[in-house]
């Protein structure tokens, strides 16, 4: 079983090619599933409207990505249907993660500790806290919401979980805003492998807009109609 990354971005910003982006991952997402690839989203950063895409990072496993590969990577055109101009380029790259970010300890250390804070007498004679530390990312916690010492340690083990998780999407983040500075020059030009041709989300966003100045107007005339009466 081999693991593979991806990411993919529009190669020019903006809300519309966000838009596209959504599109293009969505069909790269089910063409992986129907080459017997199972894709995970690992990183998405949405885009300022719904199903809009501005980065994404893709995580696939498989047997032979080859054919997939000569498929997908590199720029995809989005065209909309009946549309001949309305283009957005989207580029798709593997990526080779460093190694501290593939390979980062998950050891997480426990220590009892006496709890402190309200519940009397019984709080401070028996050391029911528990501490959990991650070692690696330096993150510490306490539990110490129950005067089970059990139940404190599968608390504190689900917060630090947490919380590890996050710090790792975090790492990934700042890794991948420090790649591909220059990512738009360099495939600017490059012809594309893949076009993708679909419904122009313009117009349905158009369509959404009147849709909810026309709800909104009647709530308006409902309310007058009421006050007058």
């Amino acid at each position: 079983m081999k693991t593979l990354y991806f990411t993919i971005m529009p190669i020019v910003a903006s809300l519309d090619a966000a838009r596209a982006t959504g599109v293009v991952l969505r069909h790269f997402l089910k063409s992986a599933a129907e080459n017997a690839i199972s894709p995970s989203v690992v990183f998405r950063k949405k885009g300022t409207e719904s199903g809009a895409v501005e980065r994404a990072v893709v995580t696939c496993n498989g047997e032979d990505f080859v054919s997939f590969r000569k498929e997908w990577l590199g720029t995809i055109k989005w065209r909309a249907k009946g549309k001949s101009n309305r283009n957005f380029y989207v580029q798709i790259s593997a990526i080779d993660l460093p190694k501290h970010l593939l390979e980062q300890p998950s050891t997480i250390t426990f220590e009892a500790i006496r709890a402190s804070g309200p519940g009397g007498q019984h709080v401070n004679k028996v050391s029911t806290a528990i501490r959990a530390t991650h070692p690696f990312s330096g993150i510490t916690l306490v539990a110490s919401e129950h005067r089970s010492q059990l139940q404190n340690k599968a608390t504190a083990t689900l917060k630090i979980q947490k919380k590890i998780a996050e710090w790792k999407e975090n790492q990934l983040v700042q890794w991948l805003e420090n790649q591909s500075v220059n990512t738009n020059i360099k495939v600017r030009n490059q012809p594309p492998v893949k076009e993708i041709i679909s419904a122009d989300f313009r117009a349905n966003h158009k369509k959404d807009t009147v849709r909810t100045e026309r709800k909104s107007f009647r709530n308006n005339s409902n309310k007058l109609l009421n006050d007058s009466n």
